[in-house]
């Protein structure tokens, strides 16, 4: 969602606010204005919060191009444990498209990481540290919970 960059925008410039206060301290009214300004801004950001969200097709095919992008595969069984994730994600109100597709993929790493682990001593192929398998996603709590 384009809302979402405005948003880290709106967050990043807040943090800065008070040591552009600090600089701006002598100058009157114009940190006061600037102040003033962002909140219109983000007033004006809300409203973009009425974009659609990703179909799921589109959330599976963002997970295909991350997934690429980091060199990691996913199998059949997997794809179709992480869509019914996201579908199930999806109704939690926190639900951020793109941004929970991230940390879902994210999620399912560090389980694979850790099924890979627990493995330790026996022998592995390439395949089985780049595929993520349905137990890398079944094994999340998310992928169990209810909204």
């Amino acid at each position: 969602k384009m809302s979402q960059i405005f948003d880290v925008l709106v967050v990043s410039v807040k943090v800065k606010v008070k040591f552009m206060l600090s600089l701006l301290g002598g100058y009157g009214e114009a940190p006061w204005r600037f102040l003033g300004d962002l909140c219109r801004l983000e007033a004006d950001m809300e409203a973009l919060d009425d974009c659609p969200d990703d179909s799921d097709d589109e959330s599976m095919a963002i997970t295909q191009l991350l997934l690429r992008q980091q060199c990691y595969r996913i199998n059949d069984g997997a794809f179709t444990a992480f869509a019914d994730s996201i579908r199930r994600r999806r109704m939690f109100s926190l639900f951020a498209n793109a941004g929970s597709i991230r940390h879902g993929i994210d999620r399912m790493r560090r389980l694979q990481a850790n099924c890979l682990l627990s493995r330790m001593g026996e022998p592995m192929r390439r395949d089985d540290l780049i595929t993520i398998d349905a137990e890398d996603i079944l094994s999340s709590r998310v992928s169990h919970a209810a909204p």
